[in-house]
């Protein structure tokens, strides 16, 4: 039955009439899934041309479906480094390999796998590869599917998601091998090919992919799909066992997606046009795209805090899940699509791009909808600050969330050096809003005309310099400090005279900012400055003067960005709140907590809670309860006064200073105090935050 398959499709190995001539590589695939043993048996021709201006020794070969073999891979290691046992004690029915039976070719004198990378392919050349010379290789390998709890790929169940599975050519940039392993951060970056594949399998199954499909043949139960596709960089094949998705198109993009469960498919229809054509706008793109537009897209990188609550208590309405969710995983999509970097070194252009298009699509179609959604109009809460902000705001909040606990990385960096706080949420999210603030500071038409020079781009060279170069305005801190550094930025407005105020920055970063009056609540007068230092504003009358008050970036202490002008000391008027909150930068925030304990000697004691902190961490933090001692008729409670120093470059990365104190009774008209000064010293390897290893010191009276 295979030798019939093998004869019926042999030509897809020779003859490729839907490969187009511009792309550097081409594979030609004959793949046969064996339902039952989940293995996939390969037949592959893969053409190569050198267009460096470098000889060729060697060849190098990116395997990853070979990363599962054991626990000694990258990938392996890397879970691990994650407090996740899974992939460790799974068994080997579950782990996934290749199993090389011929790689052969005119010019090659031999091959293994590289080193220590075990998804890495070594192919020694006999001759040197000079530029503009091409080579053939021949391939016959076999693959054994992983369990897809690992990755998401692999199988679940009766059911089999493919991605990253085919033995192909490493990416050759400026006369450099990647050379890549598969590390789960859903980055391989490969050259723009062309790719003609015969997949042949068993079952009713329903094949979707990002490829196209030409046809679909049938031969004693098995059947053969051929599917074609040029300029690709990742060849994407499920099948399923029920047909959940839907096949939608426009004039230039094609999609399958299981996302609109919802909607019916006019509905469908209508949001996948506004989501297209508001993404392609920013690129004036016009080129045609076959896009497998999954929920599992969605599902390896959500929104933080979107995907927590079970649906039927979700704040928000199913209909606007759906489309965010399509959004989401529709740029995702795009953005690999449309973007040819080293996606591991230049993730922050990925994942900053993609937050920065869905805050501006939310931000048209969807302006009033609150960062807790229905929940922000209940009347305990309304007045609250969280309540009061949008939903696109939830990517500062979260990225300057983790800058104030110094957990945050420098963004410019390879991605596999990221914490995972840092690669889902902080990193994107940080670049994100700091691609806002560049629109902000040069406007939207020169902003889009900066992003569209990004799919232009073939080198992180390159992409520096749309920025450093950028004519209009200085961008240059943008790569060399916001993204470059590991350094918070942290900008503070100081009083020196009636209309005179001077700017600071604590690390002396010159970046624009924008300084506004306002008056009950409203804008009155806004300019953009340049550099740090004094400024002059006009003689009006306002209440408060802020630094960024609309776009913002995320900062340390975003409290001395604004001053109260109607005090003569211009103290912030003062504020209580039940509980916590985020803070305001336009009072003093003071949070209070009735709470009750009991102990037989004070009887039951109710009091009262003052705190100044709220839900993002902050360097001086007070908490003071009184209580009354029903019993003893007297005060008892304790006091707590706490400066963190958090220090952003060395392994010293915070230094707690902690004073505590307490009184209660111990025996009738007995009272007891107790007062604690301590010093904790935290210690960490700063240039590896991946690393488990801490330490700490602690001094205690």
């Amino acid at each position: 039955m295979r030798l019939l398959i093998y004869i019926l499709t042999i030509g897809t190995l020779f003859i490729s009439p839907y490969l187009i001539g511009q792309d550097i590589n081409s594979y030609n695939v004959n793949a046969i899934l064996n339902v039952d043993n989940k293995t996939i048996e390969v037949k592959q021709i893969m053409s190569f041309k050198n267009t460096s201006s470098f000889q060729l020794n060697k060849i190098f070969l990116e395997d990853w479906s070979n990363s599962y073999i054991n626990n000694e891979t990258k990938l392996a290691k890397r879970i691990s480094d994650e407090y996740s046992r899974s992939f460790s004690f799974a068994q080997k029915r579950q782990r996934g390999f290749t199993t090389i039976n011929e790689l052969k070719g005119n010019n090659i004198e031999s091959w293994n796998r590289y080193n220590s990378q075990l998804d890495i392919i070594e192919v020694e050349l006999n001759d040197s590869m000079k530029e503009g010379e091409s080579i053939s290789i021949e391939l016959n390998y076999t693959i054994k599917l992983p369990d897809s709890k690992f990755t998401g790929h692999g199988y679940d169940g009766e059911n089999f998601f493919l991605k990253n599975w085919l033995i192909v050519f490493s990416n050759l940039s400026q006369g450099r091998w990647l050379k890549q392993s598969n590390l789960n951060l859903d980055d391989q970056s490969l050259k723009e090919s062309s790719f003609n594949i015969n997949f042949s399998f068993e079952g009713d199954y329903y094949l979707i992919s990002n490829l196209n499909k030409r046809k679909l043949k049938s031969v004693n139960q098995i059947k053969s799909v051929e599917l074609f596709g040029s300029s690709i960089n990742n060849v994407r094949v499920n099948l399923v066992s029920e047909d959940s998705f839907k096949i939608i198109q426009n004039e230039n993009i094609k999609i399958e997606t299981d996302i609109f469960k919802i909607s019916d498919h006019l509905e469908a229809k209508i949001k996948f046009n506004r989501v297209s054509d508001f993404v392609t706008n920013y690129f004036e793109d016009i080129d045609d795209y076959k896009l497998l537009v999954s929920k599992a897209d969605y599902d390896s990188s959500p929104f933080y805090g979107l995907n927590q609550l079970p649906s039927f208590i979700s704040p928000f309405s199913d209909e606007f899940l759906e489309e965010v969710i399509f959004l989401k995983s529709f740029v995702k999509n795009y953005l690999n699509r449309k973007i040819n970097l080293n996606k591991r070194n230049s993730h922050w252009i990925y994942n900053g791009l993609e937050i920065f298009l869905i805050n501006k699509y939310i931000s048209k179609y969807y302006p009033r909808v609150k960062f807790l959604g229905r929940l922000s109009r209940f009347g305990l809460i309304k007045n609250y600050e969280i309540s009061k902000i949008n939903f696109n705001d939830l990517f500062l909040n979260y990225s300057e969330y983790v800058q104030r606990l110094n957990l945050h990385q420098k963004d410019d960096q390879s991605s596999e050096f990221l914490t995972r706080i840092n690669e889902e949420i902080a990193s994107p999210y940080h670049a994100g809003v700091g691609l806002i603030y560049v629109e902000s500071i040069i406007g939207e038409i020169e902003f889009k005309n900066l992003i569209k020079n990004v799919s232009k781009i073939n080198s992180r060279l390159e992409l520096n310099n749309l920025f450093t170069n950028f004519s209009k305005t200085d961008l240059s801190w943008f790569i060399y400090d916001y993204i470059g550094k590991r350094q918070s930025i942290d900008l503070k407005i100081k009083k020196i005279s009636l209309n005179n105020f001077i700017i600071s920055e604590k690390n002396n970063i010159e970046l624009p900012y924008s300084v506004g009056l306002l008056k009950s609540d409203s804008i009155v007068y806004s300019k953009i400055f340049n550099k740090t230092g004094k400024i002059e504003i006009p003689e009006i009358d306002f209440d408060y003067i802020a630094v960024n008050p609309i776009i913002k970036l995320p900062e340390l202490n975003r409290s001395n960005n604004w001053i109260y002008n109607k005090s003569n000391s211009n103290i912030k008027p003062l504020k209580l709140k039940f509980v916590g909150d985020l803070e305001n930068p336009k009072y003093r925030n003071i949070f209070y907590r009735p709470e009750v304990t009991y102990n037989l000697y004070d009887g039951i004691s109710p009091g009262l809670n003052l705190i100044n902190r709220g839900i993002k961490n902050r360097p001086l933090s007070f908490e003071i309860f009184t209580q009354y001692a029903s019993k003893e008729e007297a005060l008892v409670g304790s006091m707590n006064f706490r400066y963190q120093l958090n220090n952003e470059i060395k392994n010293n990365y915070s230094t707690l200073f902690n004073l505590f104190y307490t009184t209660n009774h111990y025996e009738e008209n007995l009272r007891y105090q107790v007062f604690s000064p301590s010093i904790l010293i935290n210690i960490r390897d700063n240039k590896n935050l991946r690393s488990n290893v801490k330490k700490s010191i602690s001094l205690s009276m």
